[in-house]
């Protein structure tokens, strides 16, 4: 395969027009010249992209970078949905979630926690009567450590 021809299959281009141009120098006669339109590929972004996919991407970056993917959910509304039960499917519990204070943040967070965690890691000295509380209202719970 020639170069030239490499190169077309890369660069899709259109012969738009061919225009005479007149040569420079002493002589007075036409030279025909083609004037080349390059296509350029369509442009597409990640709302382009089906939520299977963003779920597979973005399980792939929790695997990656827990703090990219909390980043995430800033981008938008639709990133919000798709990246919260992922970021909550495993969740360390702590003080500041067994024992929030009762604001309406909280507990907005903690219906979240009770829809989508299904693994909770847990420590001995936290709450055991918050810990209890958190843990029954957990839907999908399948494991504890």
């Amino acid at each position: 395969m020639a170069r030239t021809e490499v190169i077309y299959m890369a660069y899709p281009v259109t012969f738009a027009s061919i225009k005479p141009k007149r040569r420079r120098g002493n002589g007075t006669g036409l030279m025909a010249t083609a004037k080349a339109v390059y296509h350029s590929s369509p442009r597409w972004s990640l709302n382009d992209l089906s939520p299977e996919v963003l779920v597979l991407i973005f399980k792939q970056l929790r695997d990656i970078d827990a703090q990219s993917l909390a980043d995430a959910r800033r981008i938008s509304k639709i990133f919000d949905a798709i990246v919260t039960p992922i970021q909550l499917e495993t969740l360390c519990l702590n003080d500041r979630i067994v024992a929030p204070p009762l604001d309406t943040h909280s507990s907005q967070f903690l219906e979240k926690v009770y829809l989508y965690t299904r693994h909770v890691e847990t420590r001995s000295n936290l709450d055991p009567e918050g810990t209890r509380k958190i843990l029954d209202k957990m839907q999908r719970l399948s494991s504890l450590r």
